[in-house]
């Protein structure tokens, strides 16, 4: 019996992996609200953003094996410069999404104490 495993991420892997990033147990609260429309947006979303871009994600990665990802893509494609300006970019995006994320949940568990029966 031979190991068919090459360690490499089929088209799958990456749809799989976009879910799970996007829909997860801790959204079906949010959505809980919406019914069964939230539902219908989900497998839209699946077909309109997680098919193209995993379909996109595995041709690009086939078509450059090397290590890298997106830098990899945006350098053979736009030249090496751009590809820094875009990694310089993606930091300047990382740089500004922690901190929104902690000032929402600061701010949530600020509010914690008012929603609850008693709380002032």
């Amino acid at each position: 019996m031979s190991n068919t495993n090459s360690g490499l991420l089929g088209i799958k892997d990456i749809v799989f992996m976009n879910v799970i990033a996007i829909l997860s147990l801790r959204q079906i609260p949010n959505v809980a609200p919406y019914g069964a429309s939230a539902m219908l947006l989900w497998v839209i979303a699946a077909f309109c953003l997680f098919f193209p871009l995993a379909m996109v994600c595995g041709e690009l990665s086939t078509g450059w094996p090397k290590d890298g990802g997106i830098f990899v893509w945006i350098k053979e494609a736009f030249g090496k410069r751009i590809a820094w300006i875009v990694v310089v970019c993606f930091l300047f995006f990382l740089r500004t999404v922690f901190p929104i994320n902690a000032a929402i949940r600061l701010y949530r568990v600020g509010l914690y104490d008012r929603r609850r029966p008693g709380g002032k």
